[in-house]
């Protein structure tokens, strides 16, 4: 079940794991909720370490964007930095998935309360923007920054989180992408078509705290050649992390190998 912040403006949900030791927040991608990640919370490391996952502005339980600057890189950064401000947590780990993971590494930026990231299916972006080296020209992205969606559409957006060994069930994925504010993915669009973001490319070049990049074997979306070509001192372990028998959604396919993952970082990470 849902719990809830009250920000200035909005409502925001969040969901928690049994540790109330917070120090991770786990942050969703584009048109998902924080549900995404109850492979984690109800997890035996959910048992020992707090985990947060919050719903972003217009996406699961949360309230609608405020303003519709809300819904950038930038503008759900200053929402993440406010629900830590509510929640009390000084020092954090941020794990992100895709738009997550992106939300990551801007607020790692802005505060440095930040002591780790952790990112899977967010290859940093460049300005001028250049979507092609990161991304492959799958037929899902038509629906990242679309309006509307049918539940048709929605199926095949969700289809492409997952690798082709995935026998498991996409409704929870469905239902995320029906229910989020139809305004979240063009305003987003916009944003980053403005370049409306802090460069990426820069940011993980300039890091002083560790960074963990996982990336799916099977992945649809991502094209994981474009990590070799950025420079990232504090990379974990020196290198991608590749995980067999999954696509973009590696904390829902391969929950066990995920979550031994993110102890081991956790534990590196030792703040």
């Amino acid at each position: 079940m849902p719990r809830y912040i009250r920000l200035e403006n909005q409502k925001i949900a969040y969901y928690r794991s049994s540790s109330h030791d917070d120090k991770i927040v786990l942050i969703h991608g584009n048109s998902g909720s924080g549900t995404t990640f109850r492979k984690q919370l109800d997890s035996s490391l959910g048992q020992k370490v707090g985990l947060i996952a919050i719903d972003l502005p217009g996406h699961g339980n949360s309230d609608p964007a405020s303003t519709k600057e809300q819904y950038s890189l930038r503008g759900y950064a200053q929402v993440l930095l406010e629900a830590l401000d509510n929640l009390k947590i000084n020092n954090v780990i941020l794990v992100g998935w895709s738009l997550g993971g992106h939300i990551a590494m801007q607020t790692s930026e802005l505060s440095a309360r930040v002591k780790g990231l952790m990112t899977f299916g967010s290859p940093p972006l460049n300005l001028p923007l250049e979507i092609e080296p990161a991304f492959f020209p799958h037929k899902a992205i038509q629906y990242v920054f679309k309006k509307n969606l049918s539940e048709e559409d929605a199926r095949e957006f969700a289809d492409a989180f997952v690798g082709s060994q995935y026998s498991g069930e996409l409704g929870s994925f469905v239902q995320d992408i029906i229910r989020t504010d139809r305004q979240a993915r063009p305003e987003l669009g916009n944003s980053i078509t403005a370049g409306d973001f802090g460069n990426e490319r820069d940011i993980v070049s300039r890091l002083k705290i560790p960074l963990a990049i996982l990336h799916g074997k099977e992945e649809k979306l991502v094209n994981r050649d474009y990590y070799r070509e950025l420079t990232i001192p504090t990379l974990w372990r020196n290198g991608v992390q590749v995980v067999d028998a999954a696509g973009h959604a590696i904390h829902w396919e391969q929950p066990e190998t995920f979550n031994a993952y993110l102890e081991d970082f956790i534990t590196d990470c030792a703040f």
